[in-house]
């Protein structure tokens, strides 16, 4: 397992930290450092470079989940405009990818995500966080 990177994708902080907590119990935690990937999509109206997004966006976010989970993780913020094909983009091949999300009967935005990753040669792990 050793340089086996885990990446977690930050969907909302309830869903976020079950998402951690499978890492945990899977024992992956033990050889790697999961990094949660947490996305600010900005409109085409306003500019990447720009001082636009408030400190807290991710700040908050960050401080719940270290406050809430169990597990040690690091952090990449991701401004862009297109959080799915920026993260296409980050990911190297073959990636382990956690989502977490509700299981619905119709599939949902983190599961249509989970698919395309998928089916883009990632491993991908969908956690039900209902």
């Amino acid at each position: 397992v050793q340089g086996l990177e885990v990446q977690v994708l930050f969907t909302n902080l309830r869903q976020t930290l079950a998402a951690l907590a499978v890492v945990s119990r899977l024992g992956l935690s033990l050889e790697v450092r999961p990094r949660v990937l947490i996305f600010c999509a900005l409109p085409m109206t306003v500019p990447l470079e720009g001082r636009f997004i408030p400190a807290e966006f991710f700040e908050e976010k960050i401080r719940a989940l270290n406050r809430e989970s169990q597990v040690g993780f690091s952090v990449q913020r991701c401004i862009c405009r297109h959080p799915g094909q920026s993260l296409r983009r980050l990911l190297r091949p073959h990636s382990l990818v956690v989502i977490a999300g509700k299981k619905r009967w119709w599939p949902t935005r983190e599961e249509y995500l989970a698919g395309r990753l998928r089916r883009d040669g990632h491993h991908v792990l969908f956690v039900d966080a209902e």
